[in-house]
This record gives C-alpha cells, structure tokens and sequence, in this order.
C-alpha cells in the first residue's frame, strides 16, 4: 500500500518519466511468468503510451481529443451591481477544472454549463445575463471561459403582504420590515423571507405555519424598463386535513392559524420521579433550568430549541434529539415533547496542539488535560490540566536566530466548572442567562531571555450571559490571589537593574502579591448595516489587603520602610493596581459589489497603582508596536511618549500605564486562500504620575506623541489558522525630533511583521 501511494504522488509529479520505469520494471520482474496474451496486452498498452509522449506538447487542436485544464467566469460588462468575486469564485467552483474530451464532448460540455449559469444568474436577479462559451487553447490544456454581461440586477419595486385570512395580521409590520424597496430580486433572499418570516410566526405561537405556506407572485412586466418586481405574498392558512393529497387539500378550505401552548415535557417517555435517571443522574434542579418549557405557556419555538442547545453544552450530554406531538383538544392545540439524551463517557482525555499568539510571545504549546463529566451530578466537569509551549518572547520582531523559539512555558492547573453561580440557588436565574462558575488553581513558568517568572494563582470567577439577540456577556471575578516570583535573572540583567535602570523601572520587575477582582463586559452584534463587537474590562487589587493589614498588625517591620506597602515576605510586597480597557470592533457593511470590506478598531485603556505602590507590575502595563499595534514599529520600539529609545534607562522601552489604539483595515479577497489587506495604524502608550519623566506624559507631549502608520498585508488562510504578513511604514514618527517625523522629511523607515491570526 505504501509502495502505490508513492508511486501515485511520483506519477502526479513527473507522469512520463515515472510511468515508463513503473511499466519497464514489471515487465522484467514478470516476464517469465507472463504468458503470450499477457505480453500481447502489455504491449498494446506501451504503444498507447508512446502514441501519449508523440502528441505530448501538441496544441488541442491538433487531435480530436481535447483536455481540460481550467474553468472560470469572467465579466464583461462591470457595474455597481455586478457580481462580486466571491460569487464568481463561487460559480467558477461549480464547472468542470479538468478532463478529457472529443469535439462532440466540448460542444455539450460548454453548452450545459453555459445554460446552467445564465439560470443561475437569473435566479439571483440578472434576468438579462448573456452567457457566451469560448475556448482558449493553452500548451497544456484548454480553458474554458464563460463570458458573462450581466446586464443591470433587478430589484423589488413593492411588496404586498396578505396575512390576514391565515390568522397572521400581527405579523404585518414585521413582515414589511423584511423585504424592503431596492432589496436585489433574487431567489436565495426570497426564500431566507420564507423562512424568517415563519420563523417569527413560530415566536408568536403559530407553530402550524412553515415556510411552504408563503406563497409569493411576482410581476416583472408592468416595471420592467426600470428593471423592477412587483411581489404579492400571500400567507395561506392551515388546511384542516394536512394528510390528505395535495389535490384533496386544494379543495378543502383552510382555516386560521391558532396559537399553541407547551404542553407536557418527558424525557425519554418518563416524567416525574424517572426524570433524573433518564438524564443520566442531572438533578432535578439542574435540568428544571436548563429545560426552560412550562406547560400553559405560549409555545413560541425559540423556547424549545434553547433548552435543547444548553442541555447540549453540559459536559456529560452527547447528543439530544426532541420528538414533537401537536395536540388538538379542540378549542386549543398543546405542542408536546419528548426528549431523548445519549449520555458520554464520564472521563474525557484531551490532547491539543495549539499555538501561543499574543502581543508578547508566539510558537506551539501541547496541552494535555484528564477530566471528570458530570461533576456531582450538577453537569460540570473537573479537570488537570497540563501545558507545555516552546515558544518566542519578543516574536518576529526581527529574523535573527536569537529571535526564534527562544523561551519556553509550562503550566499546571486544576479547575472545576459547574452550573450556577455558588453559593446562589439555580432557581435565583433566568434559563438563558446560563450561569457558571469556575475554580481554578494553577502553576504557571515562563522561561525568558533574562529572567524565570513563576506564578501560582488561585481564583474562582462567575459568567453570566445578558441577552439573546446581542451575544452579552458578564464575567466577574471575587477573588484572585497570585504570588509572582522572579528568579534565574542573568547577570546582564541584574547590572542594568542595580546600576542603570531607575526606581521606576526596577518597580516594574519586583516579586509581589496580588489580591486581587475583575470584571469583564462584552456584547456584539450584527445586523444589515453594521457588525461588530464591545468590551469593557476593570482589575482592581491590593486596596483591601492593604487596610486589613494596617488594622491588624502592630509591628512596623511588617511593612516597607519607605512606601509603608505591606511585606508578605521579606521582598515581596502586596502591590496596588488598578486597569481599565476598552475595546471597540467594527465592521461597516458596504451595498453594492465593492470587493473590499473595511474593519475598524478602537482602544483605550488607563492602569495606575496606589500610595503604596512605586510602579504598575509588568503584567498589567500595556505594550506599543508589533504585529497586532502599530505595525509600523516592531514590539516595544514606540514609546511611551516622545523618548528616544537612547533614553532607555528612564523607563522600559514600549511599556506604558495609558495606552489609545485605533485601525483601519481595507480587506479584500484576492484569490481564494489570498487576502490582502491595506491598514491604518495610530496610537502610542505613555506614563503618568509624578515619577515619570516629562516626555513620555501625555500632559507634556499632547497630539505630537501620537504615531502613525500605513502599510500592506497579505494573509493565507489555512482554514484552522491564517498566517499573515504585514508591512508597515512609519508615517508620523514622535520618537524623532521636530521638524523629522513626518514621512518625506526623513528617510522611510518600518517593520515587517509575520503573524498569526488576524489582528483584530
């Protein structure tokens, strides 16, 4: 088998050479065992190839037969309503790339597919698309190329809805909403109509009406020299025997469509005391909340397909199918359900390949976790986890050997995750705000050019979802305890800490406790103009520690003799930091056949510390520069402020407590798996307080200190990750004196970055 595989992937690389040794060795290897008929056929075989290698180079035309090497669609005419070059790629997707044929064989070929795009292009609103087949005869093959002149895409003029003889006359509203005038007259945004407007009669209790029953007509003769549709769509109402045959039902009038109410829930056909078994030992409490369905209540559909959905996402459920009943008890119909869970292992072994990607450090991790399903019945899970990553600290920020997988990480961890929020009942939350809470405790050892850092953390932390429509979501976190230690510092490194680096730099690399809260908001949204995404994160610590420690100890060798901060240890204080981020993501959706589409970032955050506190710990400042800042500076080279990196003494180059970040990004599709990419990029970081030098203050600087830059990227999507290549130029420069820093009254300079994933 291994022998074949490779000679098939030799073959597809080099078929003639390959083809003739596979031929000649077997017919040493089986001469003596070949009888004459065998050798008769092998020969007829060999001649045929050799026939092969004579017309080998040969243009098509020389022979009848022709092969194919490539098929796409190309526009002649461009408009505005044009179709994209997603679509065309989409359409290109669907002919034939390869194979041989005779003249007969072509004709038909060009022919069937010609027809079948022009119908194609019809369906989706280019009633007078022209399709003309041509042929352009390559060295190694044909290509066929379909001609396309669109014409102009038609549109609905005015829509008409008749809802009221089907009991749907609320719905009126809504439904003009849904397809408004100028919407593209195209098949696949008639049917999403259908659908949606079904889907919103299910929301109102109308569980017999489907999408089958919105009959729509359309007129495309009294407007059609403004390339316009006159739609009519007429909702039909139930029929009354939906078993009959369809000419049976025609004749039997319909009726109204009623409204539905949830009726009765089993699981797996058992209800009351058999219900915890069913479900594979869940608490009644637990499944009471997930399974959101009351009997009596409006039967709206989305309730259904919730509970199904959460029940899916405990740990120990593998999959869950629903049976539907409707009843009719005459005056009313009740929509009851039966619901069937195929319970999983209750141990899970996981082992990840996965990739470290952040503004700090890039490479491969392997994560390997052991877990428990089902933890205490409550639909939880249990888990160690161990990590293991060989990775970058200051990633491609130049290709120098030293830059490249020169630092490594390990982790540790045990954590539990359950539903609800301890020490809070369930019976306290609404079903789709699916609480959860999370206890951690963990090791984490960073391996850096200059330093070990270590941290043991523990922390336990809730989250809570806000809304159905805009994905919101709550993650608060109590309490988190860390200790950070650094050791193993070369000597490098202490030198220029003991004798160079200032108080305020040498504050940023100290041993420390943190105790710690956070508190994370995030929403998103997307609707027919505008996506995009909102977060809002807080991380406080050190202000209660502090205090309790004030009260309670009475020795004053307890605390640092010139800050006063409390010394857990001997070296180790209890810092006070507070950090504050905003992060905004836009994505504006342009009408029209525009092939590239614009992304928007916007960033701002403020960190500062206490009384008691010189300097804001390295984890919780914030960097300038690199693949996913601003890309015309390579990590850490920007910044904070207006200092020269000739400074470098007075703070740490790139680090700052105030940061503001905003993009632009123009993306287009160039050529599937291609993207390219034009970028905006302005933004720096800066300090504050009354320790921090004057030039690296947004006070002193103001708008001077703000950098920017543009640049070119170009990303190939590998499906599970996009690795990308950016090239920014420096645009606005502050670290240079005035008069230098704009781009033409100093030499170009910039960064190029290769990255992983997008960046942002």
């Amino acid at each position: 088998m291994i022998h074949v595989l490779f000679c098939n992937s030799r073959m597809a690389f080099s078929p003639s050479t390959v083809i003739w040794r596979f031929s000649q060795r077997t017919c040493l290897r089986l001469r003596s065992r070949m009888s004459w008929r065998s050798c008769l056929g092998m020969a007829m075989v060999l001649q045929s190839y050799a026939v092969h290698l004579a017309t080998c180079g040969q243009t098509a035309l020389d022979v009848d037969q022709h092969m194919l090497r490539k098929s796409r669609v190309e526009i002649l005419e461009q408009r505005f309503d044009s179709p994209d070059r997603a679509t065309l790629a989409r359409w290109s997707a669907l002919l034939p790339q390869s194979g041989s044929m005779t003249n007969e064989e072509r004709d038909l070929v060009e022919e069937e597919h010609a027809v079948a795009l022009r119908n194609r292009m019809m369906l989706e609103g280019w009633l007078q698309a022209q399709v003309q087949p041509r042929w352009v005869t390559k060295r190694r093959g044909d290509h066929l190329i379909l001609d396309v002149a669109p014409g102009a895409r038609w549109t609905v003029a005015s829509a008409t809805w008749h809802l009221d003889d089907a009991g749907l006359g609320e719905l009126q509203r809504e439904a003009t909403a849904l397809l408004p005038s100028g919407a593209p007259f195209s098949n696949s945004l008639l049917r999403e109509v259908q659908s949606d407007f079904a889907l919103r009669a299910a929301r109102r209790g109308h569980a017999t009406f489907h999408p089958g029953l919105l009959v729509i007509q359309a007129d495309t003769v009294t407007a059609a020299a403004h390339q316009q549709v006159h739609l009519v769509l007429v909702a039909q109402g139930r029929p009354l025997n939906p078993e009959a045959d369809q000419e049976l039902e025609a004749a039997t009038p319909a009726s109204k469509h009623p409204l539905t109410w949830q009726g009765k829930v089993t699981f797996h056909g058992l209800g009351g005391a058999g219900t915890q078994h069913a479900i594979g030992g869940l608490k009644p409490e637990v499944w009471r909340h997930v399974v959101d369905w009351s009997p009596g209540d409006l039967h709206r559909g989305d309730a259904l397909t919730s509970s199904v959905q959460r029940l899916q996402r405990l740990s120990s459920v593998r999959h869950v199918a629903v049976e539907q009943a409707l009843r009719d008890d005459g005056d009313s119909l009740h929509m009851d359900v039966d619901v069937q869970v195929q319970h999983g292992a209750p141990y899970d072994l996981g082992l990840e390949l996965d990739l470290v990607r952040n503004n700090v450090r890039y490479g491969p991790r392997i994560h390997l976790d052991i877990a428990t399903l089902n933890a205490r019945s409550r639909g939880g899970r249990r888990a160690v986890e161990v990590g293991f990553g060989y990775v970058a600290a200051e990633p491609f920020s130049s290709f120098s050997r030293d830059a490249w997988l020169n630092s490594a990480e390990w982790s540790l961890h045990w954590n539990a995750e359950r539903l609800g929020a301890w020490p809070l009942p369930l019976s306290r939350f609404k079903a789709e705000s699916e609480p959860r809470t999370r206890f951690d405790v963990g090791l984490d050892r960073e391996i850096w050019p200059e330093f070990t850092r270590t941290q043991v953390q523990s922390e336990v932390s809730y989250v809570l979802k806000t809304g159905r429509v805009h994905n919101g979501r709550v993650e608060c976190m109590p309490m988190k305890v860390s200790y950070v230690n650094l050791t193993n510092r070369s000597i490098a490194f202490r030198e220029w800490l003991e004798q160079e680096a200032s108080p305020l730099v040498a504050g940023r690399f100290i041993n420390h406790l943190n105790l710690g809260s956070s508190m994370r908001w995030s929403q998103s949204w997307d609707n027919t103009w505008l996506s995009g995404s909102v977060s809002l994160q807080s991380s406080w610590g050190g202000w209660l520690g502090q205090t309790l420690a004030e009260r309670l100890s009475q020795n004053p060798e307890q605390f640092h003799p010139e800050t006063g901060a409390w010394m857990v240890r001997e070296g180790v204080p209890l810092v006070q930091h507070q950090r504050h981020l905003v992060q905004v993501h836009l994505n504006p959706k342009r009408k029209g056949s525009s092939q590239w589409s614009p992304h928007v970032r916007i960033q701002g955050g403020w960190a500062g510390v206490g009384g008691n506190t010189v300097s804001l710990p390295l984890e919780h400042s914030f960097l300038s520069g690199g693949a996913n800042g601003i890309r015309g500076w390579r990590l850490r080279e920007l910044g904070p402020g207006n200092l020269n990196p000739s400074d470098a003494n007075l703070v740490v180059d790139g680090l700052g407590d105030i940061q503001f970040m905003a993009s632009l990004e123009w993306r287009s599709n160039w050529n599937s798996p291609w993207d390219l990419a034009w970028f905006v990029d302005a933004g720096n970081v800066w300090l504050h307080g009354d320790n921090a030098p004057p030039v690296t203050t947004w006070r002193e600087t103001g708008w001077g200190s703000v950098a920017a830059g543009a640049g070119l990227g170009v990303r190939y999507d590998f499906e599970v990750v996009v690795l990308r290549l950016d090239a920014g130029l420096r645009v606005h420069d502050p670290v240079q004196e005035e008069g230098n820093r704009w781009l033409g009254q100093r030499p170009g300079r910039g960064a190029l970055h290769l990255g992983v994933g997008m960046p942002f």
